[in-house]
């Protein structure tokens, strides 16, 4: 047998290994380059201006302010830190030359005005255009006068006052005290809120009561006691004894007249007013009606439609009124001021000065 030489045996075996390794998948690697030749130029990828880096100036380089262009600074707004909120500075009343919210007005016999200030809170009394303070409610809610609403004088002189915060009426005794006139035994008593108060010819009190469930005419005896139900009525405000003792009284945006033998009468309709507050009546028959939202005092005579006898300025919000030395006076809270008309229409504030010069 002939022998195969010991090359070509190794020549068949990489040759059968080159073979399986083709037939199994596996490729030969690629040929390496070879390192005496030249290595291949790399190529550098594509970099926008905005990307290429930018050569660094030599130190001893001066750069000129024209050179550089840098955009001015842009003033941004800043704004303030909001302030704590501030307490109101403590009114000294003493030094108020005029009321801080006039509500209500009455006038006694010998000239003087008293005046309910619903934001002092108390009632002022104004004598030959001097302010001083009659009564200073506190702060404090359900002490006596501290809503206060209304004022009025009953027929000895006696200043008398409706509260809401306390659901009572007051009369003040000859030490300027109030005294409640409806015997209350609890925080609210049985009047809810005192809108307007007036005094018929038995010296009982008339007050109209719009509370929540009381709206009604309630009468409470001339020396304080139980208080007794007149007549039903929606939403009551303004209230006044005529001298016929016909009661009169606004009703939600109607004037009403109660005959004595408890008839309701309507005097105007809805349709005409738009904020009734107050009725005054002379002793002609003439009524007054202030209406705060419409800035005006109406003027109705007997059977005839209401008239806008004074409107606009320098009236605001007139809300009470009374008669007053042949006049008209009415407290008006939003101008913080009392006015004084005559019967010719003819509209004046009532100069008036603090208690203490």
């Amino acid at each position: 047998m002939k022998s195969i030489p010991m090359g070509s045996k190794i020549l068949r075996f990489a040759l059968a290994m080159l073979l399986l390794m083709w037939l199994g998948g596996c490729r030969p690697a690629p040929p390496q380059p070879d390192p005496s030749s030249d290595p291949p130029v790399p190529v550098d990828p594509v970099i926008s201006d905005a990307e290429m880096p930018k050569p660094d100036a030599p130190e001893d380089t001066v750069v000129s302010e024209e050179q550089v262009q840098i955009p001015p600074p842009v003033d941004k707004p800043v704004e303030p830190a909001p302030e704590p909120p501030r307490k109101p500075e403590p009114v000294d009343p003493e030094k108020l030359d005029r009321p801080l919210y006039p509500l209500s007005v009455a006038a006694a016999d010998t000239g003087e005005l008293y005046v309910a200030d619903h934001h002092l809170p108390g009632i002022w009394r104004v004598q030959d255009g001097r302010m001083s303070l009659f009564f200073l409610g506190q702060k404090k809610f359900r002490t006596p006068l501290n809503a206060i609403r209304c004022v009025a004088i009953d027929g000895e002189g006696r200043v008398l006052a409706g509260d809401s915060a306390t659901g009572d009426v007051y009369r003040f005794d000859d030490q300027g005290q109030p005294q409640s006139l409806t015997g209350r035994a609890s925080p609210l008593g049985p009047i809810t809120l005192p809108y307007s108060i007036a005094v018929d010819a038995q010296g009982d009190l008339l007050v109209t009561d719009q509370g929540e469930g009381d709206q009604r005419i309630a009468r409470i005896p001339a020396e304080g006691g139980t208080v007794e139900l007149v007549a039903e009525v929606f939403t009551p405000r303004g209230l006044y004894v005529d001298s016929e003792q016909h009661v009169w009284v606004i009703s939600q945006r109607r004037l009403l007249r109660l005959l004595p033998d408890g008839t309701q009468e309507t005097v105007v309709d809805n349709g005409v007013f738009e904020f009734p507050h107050a009725v005054v009546v002379r002793d002609d028959g003439i009524a007054f009606v202030s209406d705060g939202y419409a800035r005006t005092i109406w003027k109705i005579d007997p059977g005839q439609s209401p008239q806008a006898w004074v409107q606009g300025d320098p009236l605001k919000n007139p809300v009470g009124m009374t008669l007053w030395q042949d006049r008209l006076v009415v407290a008006d809270p939003h101008a913080r001021a009392l006015f004084a008309i005559d019967w010719d229409g003819n509209v004046s504030p009532i100069e008036l000065q603090p208690a203490t010069p």
